[in-house]
């Protein structure tokens, strides 16, 4: 037996029970997030390279490997080549986590999702307007500005512009869940904002529709900074009630 395998049999604390189906890289790569939890690694963060971590947790450098490639599939992991090891943003968070990219129906689909996000983000909005910080309002004003620099003449049509707006909208979105305070929001908003797409190309041929969404992003944001809950609710259904009715006339016509 290799050196790598002794260290691997040697390691009581992995030695698999009789029948029990969980293999020693599963075990492994337990650990490994074990280890991103309790020494609270940031996103961006460098694990210790595969020699140090195979000494670490006994075991050996293949096993390591091979952990550290479930863990790339869950999207808890990078690898940069010639760099490392990274924490991924979000780690665990998979993209597309409901299997929307196999529904057919996109324009349906924008619409149940604008129907969710009702119920959702106003609520959100409240909250932010509660529990932000005087630094998180401050950086909410900032990606409202660059979301803004985004919009006008030409989103929809040219590819470019419509692919900025529509990653700064979402980090709009995204950004008042982090600062709302429940820990669930902000892995949520991401993904049942993934209609934005959708809608902001069925839009195009209404140059002032992402005007008009700047005018209803704003008062989600002076609502917010201002902390008024209950109008920053209001503000918020009022900006995805636009987009819902935008939707629906869009499926009537088609």
């Amino acid at each position: 037996m290799g050196n790598s395998g002794r260290q691997d049999a040697a390691q009581l604390d992995f030695i698999q029970g009789i029948g029990d189906p969980v293999s020693l890289a599963d075990q492994v790569a337990r650990k490994i997030t074990t280890l991103i939890k309790e020494q609270d690694l940031k996103v961006g963060q460098r694990l210790p390279n595969e020699f140090e971590l195979a000494s670490q947790l006994k075991v050996g450098r293949g096993t390591v490997r091979e952990a550290v490639k479930q863990l790339v599939a869950r999207n808890v992991l990078e690898i940069q080549r010639g760099k490392g090891t990274f924490v991924k943003q979000m780690p665990g968070m998979i993209a597309d986590p409901l299997g929307l990219e196999f529904m057919k129906d996109k324009a349906a689909l924008a619409r149940d999702l604008l129907q969710v996000r009702l119920q959702i983000e106003p609520w959100c909005a409240g909250l932010a307007a509660v529990n932000a910080s005087g630094d998180q309002v401050a950086g909410l004003w900032e990606q409202w500005e660059a979301l803004n620099g985004t919009a006008g003449e030409g989103v929809g049509e040219d590819e470019e512009r419509t692919a900025r707006y529509i990653e700064e909208d979402m980090k709009f979105h995204t950004l008042i869940g982090e600062i709302s305070g429940n820990l669930v929001v902000p892995r949520l908003i991401p993904v049942i904002c993934s209609g934005v797409e959708l809608h902001t190309r069925i839009s195009k041929g209404r140059r002032d529709a992402n005007l008009i969404a700047m005018d209803t992003h704003f008062e989600v944001v002076k609502c917010i900074s201002s902390r008024q809950a209950e109008k920053a609710e209001k503000a918020m259904y009022n900006h995805l009630i636009q987009n819902l009715e935008s939707i629906e006339k869009y499926l009537k016509k088609s």
